[in-house]
Order: C-alpha cells, then structure tokens, then sequence
C-alpha cells in the first residue's frame, strides 16, 4: 500500500465521522494509520471519533501521538485541550486551547472551546467575550450563535438569550450542536413545541443522543411537569430578578408545607415521602429514555409517536 492509499483511507474516514458512522471512521483512520503512523489527518480523525465515543483514554494516547507529530498544529492543541476539558483537567485544557489560538488566531473554533471551558468554570462575562471576539472573525458561524445563547441563558436568562437562538437557527438549521442549544433556550422559555420538534431532529439522525434525548424527554408537555418547573425556574429566576427570587422561595416553602401536611397526614416521616417520589419519577425517566431511543433506532418511525 502506498502513501496515496493512506490519505484515501483517512479522506474516506471523515467522510464516515461526518456521516455519523463513527465505528466506521475508527476502522478507516486506523487502516490509514497502519500505512503511515505519522498521518496527520488520519491521527486527528481518529482522536476525534474516540471522543464522540465517549473513548477518552483512547482520544488521550492519539492526541499525545499527535503532539508529537505535529506540536505546531493549532488542532492537536485543540485536540488534547478538549480531552483534558472532558477530564475535568480545566487548567491544562486552557493552555493548550490558548496555545492553539496562539497559533491559529484567525481560527473561531478555537475561541469557542476557550468560552466552553470558561462556561463550565461559570466565568460567563470571560465567555461571552471569548465568542464575541470570535464573531468578530466569523458572524457567520452558526456555532458562536448558539454558544452566545447557551451562555446568556445561564448569566441572563431565556429571554436574554432567544434572540441568538433564532439567530443561529437562521445560520444553520442543521447542526446538532445549534439545534439542541436553540431547544434548550426554546425549553426554558416554555416553547414546548418547538423545543419537541428541533430535539426530533437531532434524534432523527442520532437516536443515541443522550444530552438531546433528556431534553426531549422534558420538552414533552403531556409528562415531567413538576421536574419541567424545577429545570426552568432557575433560569426564570435569573430573568426576573427580586420577583424571581420572591417567587423561588415562595415555591419552596410551600413545597416544603405540602410535604409536611402529607407526612402529618398519612403518619410517614416527609423525607420518606421526598425520596419515594425521586424514585419514582427517576424509573419512569429512565424507562422513557429507553423508550425514545429504541424509537428513533428504529429504521421508520411511527408517525404518532
């Protein structure tokens, strides 16, 4: 096999990863690998379908390899930086995610992982500067858009963050990554039904989804009514202030009443009471998740689902 044959196997594996065929990039990368160890596409194809697996021992050593390799490639940074984030190791995701931008400055995808890891530290001001810098270099990407919504939606609330929700729908209708964040804002804005509707379209293509398959599972107006309210007051409360906080606490405190009335009443002790209905709604979830999955796995989908 020569050279030619590595670069087709590697071109043919993104095409596989692309396609959402990620078991079938892994077998292509590693045909490519096995011509040429030093390929660079194929080395960079096969960390990134481990980490869509979820395989991030795996994405570690590949990424390592690539360093290596290629230890001026703004995407190996980006690379093992996004391995050590899904490590928890946030301090060395940012300095390699900063080395890639270093190197690639003009590149927004770099910016984008910089304020993802910035999101999760909660430094939301840090963020929302990181992806407007970023639009800066690129208004087009549909990605920022939803990026900036994400991050309003927890610094400011829903209503804060639908306008770059519809902004990045507007971009790109058909990315997941837009399409489950726009649901998400759509979701905490009480738009059941478009939330619904974007969710079965990422599932449509991705039944095991499980970040998409929870919030459809909420976005769903016929169940999970009470856990709805407990996943959108939080972000409601941000939205209104003083007002929202008068009202979380009202809500608690009759929530706590209501316990205490039903253990007085029926002679259980309240934590009982609490925790059987955690248990409860936590197995019709977990039933209901499988449901959905073993759905939309299915080759057609019925219509009246």
């Amino acid at each position: 096999m020569s050279e030619g044959q590595a670069g087709q196997l590697a071109t043919s594996g993104w095409a596989f990863y692309l396609a959402g065929n990620r078991q079938g990039a892994l077998r292509d990368f590693r045909a490519a690998l096995a011509i040429d160890p030093d390929h660079v596409n194929a080395l960079t194809g096969l960390a990134q379908a481990h980490m869509a697996l979820n395989q991030l021992p795996a994405a570690g050593e590949v990424a390592k390899h690539l360093l290596k390799v290629a230890p001026d490639l703004a995407q190996a940074h980006r690379i093992q930086g996004e391995v050590m984030r899904r490590r928890r190791r946030l301090g060395e995701a940012e300095e390699h995610i900063r080395k890639a931008i270093k190197l690639d400055p003009d590149e927004p995808i770099g910016y984008h992982y910089l304020a993802v890891i910035q999101f999760e530290q909660k430094q939301y001001r840090s963020a929302l500067a990181t992806v407007e810098e970023a639009r800066k270099l690129a208004p087009w990407y549909a990605v920022l858009a939803a990026q900036k919504a994400l991050i309003l939606l927890h610094f400011k609330g829903p209503k804060a963050a639908e306008p770059f929700a519809d902004e990045a729908l507007r971009l790109r209708g058909d990315d997941a990554y837009v399409l489950i964040n726009v649901a998400r804002v759509m979701l905490m804005r009480g738009k059941l039904e478009k939330a619904h509707d974007l969710l079965e379209e990422v599932l449509r293509r991705d039944a095991n989804d499980e970040e998409a398959i929870s919030l459809y599972l909420l976005s769903d107006p016929r169940r999970y009514k009470l856990l709805r309210l407990r996943v959108q007051m939080p972000f409601w409360r941000k939205a209104n202030g003083v007002l929202g906080w008068i009202v979380w606490i009202a809500l608690i405190v009759l929530l706590v009443g209501v316990l205490l009335v039903a253990a007085i009443a029926g002679r259980v002790p309240a934590i009982f009471i609490a925790v059987a209905y955690q248990l409860f709604w936590r197995a019709q979830y977990a039933g209901h998740r499988r449901q959905v999955k073993a759905h939309f796995a299915q080759a057609r989908l019925k219509p009246d689902y």
